[in-house]
Formats: structure tokens, sequence, C-alpha cells
């Protein structure tokens, strides 16, 4: 359903590991995903994957923060984890 490099499948393999994020997580580091986050968390909370947290985090400046965590319909959810020759093209873009 979702490849494990797309934006969904990085986005999803973020919640796995890190449970409760918020959503400028996806603006920079290792899972980046750029402008069309918003998007495809919308996506993802669309089709029941994930849920927006009752309580925003909120920053330094008074900013809202939305908070976001994974649902049990993922369980069910099989994104196939690349060969390590796979993961090493991916990392030099070959």
């Amino acid at each position: 359903m979702f490849s494990y490099y797309g934006q969904n499948g990085t986005i999803i393999r973020a919640f796995k590991v890190h449970k409760r994020l918020p959503v400028h997580f996806f603006m920079k580091w290792k899972y980046f995903v750029w402008y069309k986050c918003g998007t495809r968390i919308c996506e993802l909370v669309r089709s029941g994957y994930l849920r927006r947290s009752e309580i925003d985090e909120i920053g330094e400046k008074n900013q809202r923060f939305a908070t976001y965590s994974l649902t049990a319909k993922w369980f069910n959810l099989s994104i196939p984890e690349p060969t390590f020759i796979e993961k090493v093209k991916n990392l030099f873009n070959l």
C-alpha cells in the first residue's frame, strides 16, 4: 500500500519510532517530507492511521503545534522494507 521511502511511509515509520509527534517534526532531519507534510498527515487521519491529540504542543512564542499519534489500524499495515542494496542505492541516489 505505502512505499517505504514515500511520504506516507516515512510519516508512519517516524510515528512507529517516536509514538507522538508534532507536524513540524517532518520539516527537518531524517524524516523530511517537506511542504506536503500537512496534506499527507490529513490523508492518514482521514484513512484512520493517525489521530490528532486533544492537547496541542505550545512553543516558546505561544505558537500551537498540532500533535498526532498512530491508531491501532496501522498494525495490519504492511510496508515492505527494502533490502540492504536498495537502501544503499537510495542513499546515494543511484
